[in-house]
C-alpha cells in the first residue's frame, strides 16, 4: 500500500500544475538513457529487437549468415534505444525525468519494477486460459470442433502421437 501511495505521489509530480513550464526544460538524451536503463527498457528493447531479427531470419531462410551480421550488432540495439529519446523529450521535462529516475533508483522504485517483471508471466498464463475459454465456448455454441486453419491442423497432426491400429 505504501508503494502505491509513493507511486501516486510520483505521478502527481509528473502531472503537476506547472507542467507546461516544466516542459520548457527539454530532457537530455543522457538522462533519458539513464531512465531507460533504470526501468530496464534497454533490456526489453534489446530482447524485442533480437526477436524481430530471429523472426525475419525465419521469413528469409535463404539469406546467408553474413547478411545478418550488421543487424545483430550492438550498434543496432543502441539505435533502437535512441529512437525512443524524442518521445521521452516530447513528453517529459528534465525535472520530470530526474524525478522518475530518483523514484526508480529508490528502494520503492526497485520494488515496483520487481512487481512489473512478475506481471508479464502472470498475464501470459491468464491470456492462455482466456484463449482456451473462448475456444471452448465457441465450439460449444457453434458445434464446430475444428476451428484451426489447414496449416494449424497439419502442425497439430504432426505433433500428436501416432495412434496404434486396433488388433
Amino acid at each position: 500500500m505504501k508503494y502505491l501511495l509513493i507511486l501516486l505521489a510520483f505521478l502527481g509530480l509528473l502531472s503537476g500544475a506547472n507542467a507546461e513550464d516544466a516542459k520548457a526544460s527539454k530532457a537530455s538524451a543522457d538522462s533519458i538513457k539513464q531512465l531507460m536503463k533504470a526501468t530496464h527498457i534497454d533490456t526489453l528493447s534489446a530482447k524485442s529487437t533480437r526477436q524481430l531479427i530471429t523472426d525475419l531470419k525465419a521469413l528469409m531462410p535463404l539469406a546467408p549468415a553474413s547478411f545478418w551480421t550488421e543487424f545483430e550488432s550492438d550498434s543496432l540495439l543502441a539505435e533502437a534505444l535512441d529512437a525512443n529519446i524524442p518521445t521521452y523529450q516530447k513528453q517529459l521535462s528534465q525535472s520530470e525525468v530526474d524525478a522518475a529516475l530518483a523514484f526508480f533508483q529508490s528502494p520503492a522504485g526497485q520494488d515496483y519494477l520487481q512487481v512489473q517483471r512478475q506481471l508479464a508471466p502472470a498475464l501470459q498464463v491468464w491470456q492462455k486460459a482466456l484463449a482456451e475459454r473462448v475456444l471452448q465456448k465457441y465450439k460449444a455454441k457453434h458445434q464446430n470442433p475444428n476451428l484451426l486453419t489447414p496449416k494449424a491442423q497439419k502442425a497439430k497432426a504432426q505433433s500428436a502421437p501416432a495412434q496404434q491400429p486396433a488388433p
